[in-house]
């Protein structure tokens, strides 16, 4: 995620640039995409966190007014495009027997939210350091 905050950091930094040499839909096209990859975990968990604060509130879930509205909206047609989708997806290679696992699609999604916070956090701590993750060489394979 952090990759993905710094490449958008640097495409624009010239943005006239950008589109001049991507044109102007392409540019659109690459803000839209990559802002999307970036925004989306963090809303996706601050909307979660909107729902949970209401449930220990004792408030409705749904009172037809304000964020609550806005949130629980955004929730369902996440999930429920998300769910077509994959039913979708399933159902062209005939493969629903897979379709349990896809249920805890949200929790990879709360995952990828942390990990987003976390590279957020990295970015703006440590601009300039890259974790590169530790890996052992495959038996029988030097260096």
């Amino acid at each position: 995620m952090k990759g993905w905050m710094q490449t958008i950091i640097v495409h624009n930094r010239k943005p006239l640039l950008l589109v001049d040499e991507m044109g102007l839909g392409p540019a659109l096209i690459f803000e839209v995409l990559m802002l999307g990859m970036i925004v989306a975990p963090l809303l996706h968990c601050g909307l979660g966190l909107c729902l949970v604060a209401q449930l220990a509130l004792g408030a409705p879930l749904f009172d037809g007014r304000g964020w609550s509205v806005l949130y629980t909206g955004f929730l369902v047609l996440g999930y429920g495009s998300t769910l077509a989708a994959t039913i979708l997806g399933l159902a062209r290679v005939q493969s629903l027997g897979l379709m349990l696992p896809q249920l805890l699609l949200p929790l990879y999604w709360l995952l990828i939210s942390l990990a987003t916070i976390c590279a957020l956090t990295d970015l703006l701590r440590r601009p300039f350091y890259w974790f590169k993750s530790p890996h052992e060489p495959v038996a029988g394979q030097g260096r």
